[in-house]
């Protein structure tokens, strides 16, 4: 087996080698889910951690369907530090009705944040964020975020989100000195979750050490407050196993890549991470994060490892 990642540029087909790749196709965001409120907004509920991982905030759910005087709030969650984040999803272009809602419940709400979603935004829209962005008082931030679903082949949608106008360095100096990403790496996540609660620490380490022995590729993420590592397969290879965070949660990896959704190799990890806390979802199409409290127990974390690894060897054999 081949110990480097692969340089697709060093290959060419008079070397005998034709790359076999999946073709990937965008859609409109309502052909995976017919209806705003009743499918799109219950799901993005759920998966909130893939909003906050682009938009660069951890967010927590505080409830969906929020009453604001007469209008009704679709999402709304919170920051790490306990700041109110109002979200507004819309279908189809932005509009001026959607516009006026959003700020609306940043009044409502004495929101930090408010997101508005759409599948396309108008120029003029974008603008409004803009000025906002750049003359609201210190502790407000405008996203305006369009979504869009990713196909690969014949594989399920996932859903794409892509940030069109955000807080930024000409904007707000003084917001962005609190609200920068930075890159995490294995000492700083380390000395991090240690802070959380000092037993979480020799847990992330034994993960560090057996994916160092079993050579999977660990991504640091970007994150003001809470550092994130993710564990994929060898040699740079897709799919991600799993991932942990400073927090002290952890999550599996399944629902992480479109060309992998449904996979039945997912079976062994998906079970061990129910079995771990029942109450929480698992599934071919979703996770729920877990607390580290569930490895202390050093068979329990050895069994993580070894399913991982197995289910790792079953998508890259030797």
């Amino acid at each position: 087996m081949q110990t480097g990642a692969v340089n697709w540029h060093d290959l060419s087909v008079t070397d005998g080698f034709v790359p076999k790749l999946g073709r990937a196709r965008r859609h409109r965001v309502r052909e995976a889910f017919k209806h705003e409120a009743q499918h799109f907004t219950p799901w993005l509920a759920e998966n909130l951690d893939l909003l906050g991982d682009e938009i660069g905030i951890p967010l927590t759910l505080v409830g969906t369907e929020i009453t604001i005087g007469s209008f009704s709030l679709d999402i709304q969650a919170c920051d790490p530090d306990g700041r109110t984040v109002a979200i507004e999803n819309q279908f189809e272009r932005s509009d001026h009705d959607h516009l006026g809602k959003s700020l609306v419940y940043a009044a409502g709400l004495e929101a930090s944040v408010v997101i508005w979603i759409a599948e396309e935004f108008r120029e003029e829209h974008r603008q409004v964020f803009d000025w906002l962005n750049s003359n609201s008082d210190e502790g407000l931030s405008f996203f305006a975020v369009s979504v869009s679903t990713l196909t690969i082949d014949d594989s399920a949608p996932a859903p794409i989100f892509d940030i069109v106008c955000r807080p930024n360095d000409f904007q707000r100096h003084v917001k962005i000195e609190t609200r920068e990403k930075r890159r995490w790496t294995r000492e700083s996540f380390i000395e991090a979750i240690v802070e959380t609660k000092p037993a979480y620490g020799p847990i992330a380490e034994r993960i560090f050490a057996h994916a160092d022995e079993k050579g999977w590729q660990c991504w640091h993420g970007f994150g003001r407050i809470h550092g994130s590592t993710f564990f994929y397969c060898r040699d740079e290879m897709f799919p991600a196993l799993f991932a942990m965070y400073t927090s002290g949660d952890f999550r599996g990896g399944w629902s992480g890549h479109a060309s992998h959704l449904g996979d039945k190799r997912w079976s062994p990890l998906i079970e061990f991470f129910s079995g771990l806390d029942s109450s929480k979802v698992q599934n071919f199409e979703e996770y729920q994060h877990l607390s580290f409290d569930l490895l202390v127990d050093d068979s329990v974390l050895e069994e993580l490892l070894q399913t991982a690894s197995e289910t790792e060897a079953a998508f890259h054999p030797e």
